[in-house]
């Protein structure tokens, strides 16, 4: 009787120690935990839209000389801005002179369709100063260069207060369609599955 409790002990200890040689080697077979995810960065900046600028029209001899004023002005408010770029004026203006495009008074659908062609513009600033009653009048016009969408934005005040008030206010009016606005002036995105069908009816 004796004999058979120690056999039978024997034979549980035994079995203990295999299950734990068992369950050990299973643990030792996992894979590593996977590294942690990495800290998020900083968000990415917004897409930057190329914009050209072109010289605004002057409409009464009050305004004489206002429209080469008002767009090297506005040039120089909205450069300062990080999420705005802006054609280069001189090189704008070569491939303008280089093509004979004429862009005095209106820009057509056709003319803007044109420039964004030419300088990669996807939008057109352009517009008009003028006075009414020594009232003085900046209107701006953004217009889309792949879909002829257009935006507006205006400015008023005694002409006595000058571009250099004005201005800046015309500025912050452009900066605010620009960032709150500028989907709608552009084509809705291509989907990879467009481009796919596309190439194959090609």
């Amino acid at each position: 009787m004796k004999k058979h409790k120690i056999a039978k002990l024997a034979l549980t200890l035994l079995t203990a120690t295999v299950c734990l040689g068992l369950a050990a080697k299973l643990v030792a077979q996992e894979p590593p935990a996977p590294p942690p995810l990495p800290e998020a960065g900083p968000p990415l900046p917004p897409t930057m839209v190329p914009v050209a600028i072109l010289q605004f029209d002057e409409r009464g001899e009050a305004v004489k000389g206002y429209g080469a004023k008002v767009t090297d002005m506005l040039f120089a408010e909205l450069v300062a801005n990080p999420t705005l770029y802006l054609v280069n004026r001189e090189d704008m203006q070569r491939i303008l002179d280089e093509t004979e495009l004429n862009l005095s008074g209106m820009v057509t659908p056709d003319k803007a369709t044109r420039v964004g062609q030419l300088t990669g513009a996807k939008l057109l600033l352009t517009g008009s100063v003028f006075e009414v009653d020594d009232t003085l009048y900046l209107v701006a016009k953004i217009i889309g260069t792949e879909t002829s969408r257009v935006l507006g934005a205006s400015v008023k005040g005694a002409h006595r207060d000058g571009l250099q008030n004005l201005t800046p206010k015309l500025a912050r009016e452009i900066e605010t369609l620009m960032t709150d606005r500028t989907q709608q002036l552009l084509p809705p995105p291509t989907q990879s599955e467009d481009v796919i069908a596309d190439l194959k009816q090609k």
